[in-house]
């Protein structure tokens, strides 16, 4: 993980192209995009992880959200709205294609986007009140983020999982602790999810994406999600 000291606020040295400058000192940030700063002037890099960073002409930088001051709204996250309106495109393209869902009981009120892993003790609680969700009208749509990798012993327990005929029973019973049968087939999802994971910022799971684009990190009881969604159970 790179760490950024106070001393990165300091100019680089002189450069004709300081965002070539940025990338070629922090190789491993991974700068996925460049585009125009919410400060006049500077340059937004999106980094790996969902961090941005923001360059100044001459080479002064911070790594950080943008925050506006506005009369009406009082104090306005600038940084997050735009990585939850990207959140909703992610969520909408083909990376996220192939989830295993449980559909909402009657009508359906809202969705939600759970990156799980099967060996995880709070994505196995979250799971024992999915019922309660789907009673409330709340789909949930569950992608792999196998926390060890794509490649480890949780990762080819998820392949099983959603290469299963009836991949909704074998989630219930990978979460319970029953190992699934081994079934290999040439589905990409899993690794697709978990570069989709990696890319939104996933640190941990459950993690909870609504369909606004707004992120909750970790278990959150059933009755607390409906109430944050509006929904009667």
């Amino acid at each position: 993980m790179t760490v950024f000291s106070l001393a990165m606020f300091l100019p680089f040295s002189a450069s004709a192209d300081v965002v070539a400058d940025f990338k070629e000192k922090f190789p491993s940030v991974g700068v996925e995009a460049q585009k125009s700063s919410y400060i006049p002037g500077y340059t937004q890099l999106d980094l790996k992880g969902g961090k941005q960073a923001h360059i100044s002409p001459d080479g002064y930088f911070f790594v950080g959200d943008v925050f506006k001051l506005s009369a009406d709204a009082g104090v306005v996250n600038l940084s997050e709205s735009t990585r939850k309106d990207e959140r909703v495109v992610l969520l909408q393209s083909d990376r996220a294609d192939d989830p295993v869902v449980f559909a909402a009981i009657g009508e359906k009120k809202s969705v939600i986007t759970v990156f799980t892993d099967v060996d995880c003790a709070y994505c196995r609680k979250f799971h024992n009140e999915v019922p309660e969700l789907q009673n409330a009208g709340i789909e949930v749509r569950y992608l792999a983020y196998p926390r060890a990798g794509v490649s480890s012993g949780t990762g080819t327990k998820m392949r099983s999982v959603w290469c299963n005929a009836d991949q909704n029973q074998t989630m219930t019973l990978a979460k319970q602790g029953a190992v699934p049968d081994m079934i290999d087939c040439p589905t990409p999802a899993i690794r697709k999810h978990y570069e989709l994971g990696k890319r939104i910022g996933v640190s941990g799971t459950p993690t909870i994406v609504l369909d606004d684009g707004s992120v909750i990190p970790g278990y959150r009881p059933a009755a607390q999600l409906i109430r944050l969604l509006g929904t009667k159970s």
